[in-house]
């Protein structure tokens, strides 16, 4: 009995041990999968977040971007406001919008009149409604798409609705987007009622932003505004997860029926949920609060798992290493995904805000550095220039700058940019695809960042002095946040360009008026001093020739004034695309010789020698004849204007069926960083107040050799002179 047992006793022991390893197993096991469902109902939470504050910023940045367009047309008439709408596509992209929409501030004094000139429109019926009397009305008079159940809501006055003014009050006192508490939309019908809100975005009759809430009140002219309707809006946006087994609602200001908004799933439903989590995030100025629950089908049925471990226990000892091998790896896989996902919920956030160029550049770069894993890391921008194409080195992180200096002079360089397409190697110096290669790092990872139009942005690069550190998971991250970043930085160029636009804008009034009030002024002082001599009686008044100077110093100015309003005709013409040529055959040194022969008088009252010579055997073009001498005598003028009173060279050449027409001065040249924008509107070589002009003139030039099939360009040395040449096909 004794040896039966004490040979028992080493199976029993080992039995025990198995037993004891096996319920340790268990108990991990069960663990772990608690631990990975709430790891991943984490994830699921945050990635749902981050698409409602995505799609938010969106809504939000177009209403943005839809106020800049008033800035930059003083006067949005509905046609204007419906394209521009309709070339958004926001509507057909992001359902759940049910339009934007202008609502403009009348004055009850100015009622009348803004109803008749609705009326006129086309809306007989029109009125501003509810109808009482009242200091001010703030009617909606656009909303796009003007279908059925948004004309339902035209001309209504949200003013007069409790919530909606208090959303308006503090846009309009503050300056920022801001947000309703729950409302119910004035183009709901009887069927499928929904909560709706709506977001507001107050517009100024400045520019500039208004210092205090007085000013603010009196200029504002309305706000841009979209109203919700939130069940149709979260479905949308809950699309990607519909298959998660994941619940939603969602309250404004604080977790109260009456803030409710949108509920996925019944509260009975919801409230059964093995994983919730809340989140607080801010929506234009309020605070929303979003809670997330796992639905019964997001927790997996009893796996099987630790059930078998119980059963084949005597296996455990050689199972237990591989378990917890996996377990961990399992883990710290888990950990690196969700701390991915809180790095792209950081960097959706700034490409959605972020309007600034070089911040916005700089945090892509960083966050890609992050993702990835690299250990440095670069971003080249690519600049277009006539015809030439480059990329320059705009950002970089973790090297020296000469480090990437040779990677833009490497076959790698080029390879990324002209397939359009990611390149990633384990170790680039001896990847044969791309030639021989010698930089200061072997895993290589590029992806080049392209816009919406296919049009080169950039591209990311990145390197580890490891080889093999970049998989198809840092592949698809990068490219993740360079399709992301295309936008961002599409839309602060566009920023940028609306910004310049507006500058632009501001300077050409200021010219204009400039302009225009000296001819003036010198023709009243004129006229002032003749009236004075009439007063009194006074017989110099009648002088012959003291009537015929201010008669031609009048004309002079008349000349002067109907020049400038034709140079802005000109323009308004051009941008509108409706320039038209009668076309004839003509020589084109006697319209040269034309031009100087009627700029004469001025060239000899300033002493200047201007020099012509024709080495064309054959002159003749198909063109606009009227339209070329307004191009010579740009250019000729120019060239007085700038010349500094030195001589002027004109001449007419050929070469392969092109004619070229060059002027040349010898004046004060252009600056180099103003050559690229000189042929643009409202530009001048020198921004000078002594020389007078629009900077119309060689926009107007430029935008007539274009319609003869041409080119025009300049060639300029600061303090020695400019030359500008004109080719045009002989017949086009």
């Amino acid at each position: 009995m004794k040896r039966d047992i004490a040979k028992l006793s080493l199976p029993l022991f080992a039995a025990f041990c198995a037993f004891t390893i096996t319920l340790l197993a268990f108990f991990l096991t069960t663990k772990s999968i608690s631990e990975r469902e709430a790891l991943a109902f984490n994830s699921l939470s945050i990635q749902v977040r981050q698409s409602i504050i995505s799609r938010m910023q969106t809504y939000i940045n177009a209403l943005v971007q839809t106020k800049s367009m008033f800035y930059v047309t003083k006067e949005v008439d509905r046609g204007e406001f419906r394209h521009y709408i309709e070339n958004l596509n926001l509507l057909q992209e992001y359902p759940g919008i049910q339009g934007i929409g202008f609502t403009k501030r009348v004055l009850k004094k100015d009622l009348v009149s803004h109803i008749r000139a609705i009326r006129k429109e086309g809306f007989p019926n029109y009125k501003i409604w509810p109808e009482f009397d009242r200091s001010e009305y703030h009617s909606i008079i656009y909303l796009e798409p003007f279908n059925w159940r948004n004309k339902k809501a035209f001309g209504y006055d949200m003013f007069t609705d409790g919530t909606r003014r208090e959303a308006m009050d503090k846009a309009r006192d503050t300056g920022r987007p801001i947000i309703t508490n729950r409302v119910t939309l004035v183009q709901e019908t009887e069927q499928d009622i929904q909560h709706g809100f709506l977001i507001y975005v107050p517009f100024y009759a400045e520019v500039a932003f208004p210092e205090t809430v007085n000013e603010r009140r009196d200029m504002l002219r309305g706000f841009i505004y979209s109203p919700f309707r939130a069940k149709d809006l979260f479905k949308d946006i809950l699309t990607p997860y519909n298959k998660a087994e994941i619940g939603i609602e969602v309250f404004i200001t604080s977790e109260d029926k009456k803030n409710l908004i949108f509920n996925s799933h019944h509260e009975s439903v919801l409230k059964k949920a093995l994983f919730s989590q809340q989140y607080e995030i801010e929506v234009a100025s309020k605070k929303w609060l979003i809670n997330t629950y796992s639905l019964p089908g997001f927790v997996n049925s009893i796996d099987l798992a630790p059930l078998l471990l119980l059963i084949l226990g005597l296996f455990l000892s050689s199972l237990i290493f591989w378990f917890i091998w996996k377990h961990q790896k399992y883990s710290i896989a888990e950990r690196d995904r969700a701390k991915n996902y809180e790095i792209l919920n950081q960097i959706g956030k700034v490409l959605s805000a972020e309007l600034d160029l070089d911040k916005l550049v700089k945090s892509i770069t960083d966050a890609g550095l992050k993702l990835s894993k690299a250990s440095l890391g670069a971003f080249f921008y690519h600049t277009q220039e006539d015809t030439r194409s480059s990329f320059n080195l705009y950002t970089w992180s973790g090297a020296s700058k000469d480090a990437f200096k040779e990677l833009q002079h490497s076959p790698i360089f080029d390879f990324t940019f002209s397939d359009k397409g990611t390149i990633r190697s384990d170790d680039i110096t001896q990847d044969t695809r791309y030639g021989k290669i010698r930089l200061p790092f072997k895993s290589f990872l590029a992806v080049p960042i392209i816009s919406r139009t296919g049009e080169f942005i950039g591209g990311l690069f990145y390197g580890h002095s490891e080889k093999s550190i970049f998989g198809p998971r840092e592949q698809i991250l990068i490219e993740g946040i360079a399709s992301q970043a295309a936008i961002a930085i599409d839309n602060a160029k566009l920023h940028k360009k609306t910004m310049e636009a507006v500058a632009a804008r501001d300077e050409f009034l200021s010219i204009a008026s400039h302009e225009l009030k000296t001819p003036i002024t010198s023709m009243k002082l004129q006229f002032q001093l003749a009236q004075k001599l009439l007063d009194k009686k006074d017989q110099r008044v009648f002088d012959h020739d003291q009537i015929r100077k201010r008669v031609q110093l009048a004309n002079s100015q008349l000349d002067r004034m109907s020049k400038l309003v034709s140079d802005m005709l000109e323009t308004a013409r051009f941008s509108s695309h409706r320039l038209d040529l009668n076309k004839e055959e003509l020589d084109l040194a006697e319209v040269a010789l034309s031009v100087i022969e009627s700029l004469k008088p001025q060239l000899e009252v300033h002493g200047i020698e201007l020099d012509f010579k024709s080495r064309v055997t054959s002159p003749h073009i198909i063109g606009d004849k009227f339209r070329l001498e307004q191009v010579m005598t740009n250019l000729m003028t120019n060239a007085m204007k700038y010349g500094l009173n030195k001589p002027i060279k004109v001449r007419l050449e050929e070469r392969e069926g092109i004619l070229l027409f060059k002027v040349q001065d010898h004046g004060m040249g252009i600056p180099n960083e103003q050559l690229s924008k000189i042929f643009n509107r409202f530009e001048r070589a020198i921004s000078s107040s002594n020389i007078s002009g629009l900077g119309l003139g060689l926009y107007i030039s430029r935008e007539i050799i274009t319609a003869h099939g041409g080119e025009i360009r300049v060639e300029s040395i600061p303090n020695q002179g400019s030359t500008f040449t004109v080719e045009l096909p002989r017949f086009k």
